[in-house]
């Protein structure tokens, strides 16, 4: 009994063994290919999710555009150039700008100005009458509005009164003869955008916005890096790409020592959207199967050595028996064996066997009697 012990023992160690190398090659096989794919997966959700915040930016600023868009096409707008010179028509349309301003609680400022800025109307009534740029500044920026024919954003920057980010837009004021006389001009507080960003703020996230023309932060969760230039290599690296070869509304990916960052080219502003998370956020499913994998793997690997274990000696039982039948053949103990005669009706080896024994224990038998 010892001795089938130790054989189905051995047998069972080496299955183990076996079984175990097995599943080792196979766990590392199929965690390699399982961990690509998942790993493309996580870039691949992050490009989306980069993407859509990328055009929820566009159509904020698209939404600001369309809105001074609609200011300035206004007809009282159209004729305070015909009537600047009288107050009370001056007066009406001022009221109107400040009416006009309130339908739109995330607006800085709204005002309607000559080419060279003077403020004819404005929400902010101290604003009037007043001019804002230098005589070279105002030639740029007619040369902007007058290019752009619609409403347009130059982007996202400080203001200078109020130290908060504001999105300027401009639009061109055409007369009945369709020409440019003038301009409308706002300027919307991004507290709106960055609460629809906000989802995206939290210590495993980081985000920015940069403008592919200067590598200046035009937006960033980082308040203090906005109106900066860019000094993380790896961003400025993906903005060149896009800059040099990249096509409008595409992304790239790439990986650092502690984050997974995708950008987003927005082509028609020349803007880079990019969004950082870290590498364990991003790859925590990827972590997350592996352990299951080989949690998996392992418990194979006992049930395997365990019916096979039991399989072993199961198959080691007839050999018991007739281990059992010749030792009592020894001690002259010719008494009949059950189990024995039971055996001699397999039809394989060890059936071949117990009737070998069988016949010896007859034979046995009479010269004993």
């Amino acid at each position: 009994m010892l001795l089938t012990k130790r054989i189905s023992l051995k047998i069972a160690v080496i299955i183990g063994i076996v079984g175990f190398i097995s599943m080792t090659a196979l766990f590392f096989t199929v965690n390699h290919f399982l961990t690509k794919i998942l790993v493309n997966k996580s870039i691949e959700d992050m490009n989306v999710i980069v993407r859509d915040r990328a055009e929820l930016i566009e159509t904020y600023i698209k939404g600001c555009c369309d809105y001074i868009d609609g200011f300035s096409k206004t007809s009282e707008v159209i004729e305070i150039f015909k009537k600047r010179d009288d107050p009370k028509y001056l007066e009406k349309i001022r009221q109107a700008t400040v009416n006009y301003a309130k339908q739109n609680p995330a607006l800085e400022g709204l005002y309607v100005a000559d080419w060279d800025t003077f403020v004819l109307a404005h929400n902010n009534p101290d604003s009037c009458g007043k001019t804002f740029r230098t005589k070279d500044s105002a030639k740029i920026l007619e040369q902007l509005v007058r290019e752009n024919g619609k409403g347009f954003c130059t982007g996202i920057v400080v203001a200078p009164i109020t130290k908060q980010l504001v999105i300027p837009v401009y639009a061109p004021i055409i007369d009945e003869n369709g020409e440019a006389v003038g301009f409308a001009g706002a300027a919307f507080y991004t507290n709106e955008l960055s609460q629809k960003l906000s989802s995206l703020s939290n210590i495993n996230t980081k985000y920015s916005l940069i403008n592919t023309s200067d590598n200046v932060y035009i937006f960033s969760d980082e308040f203090s890096l906005s109106g900066t230039v860019c000094q993380d290599q790896h961003l400025l690296d993906a903005v060149n790409i896009f800059k040099n070869y990249g096509k409008q509304n595409s992304s790239l990916s790439y990986t650092t020592k502690d984050y997974v960052v995708s950008c987003y080219y927005l082509g028609s502003r020349g803007w880079v959207f990019s969004l950082a998370m870290l590498k364990s956020s991003v790859f925590s499913i990827v972590e997350n199967t592996s352990k299951i994998l080989l949690i998996v793997c392992f418990f194979i690997t006992l049930l395997m050595t365990f019916i096979t274990s039991g399989s072993v000696n199961y198959q080691m039982l007839p050999i018991q028996t007739i281990n059992e039948h010749l030792n009592k053949l020894k001690a002259s103990n010719y008494s009949p064996d059950s189990s024995l005669k039971k055996l001699c009706k397999k039809e394989d080896e060890l059936g071949m066997i117990a009737k070998s024994v069988s016949d010896l224990h007859f034979v046995l038998e009479n010269q004993y009697e």
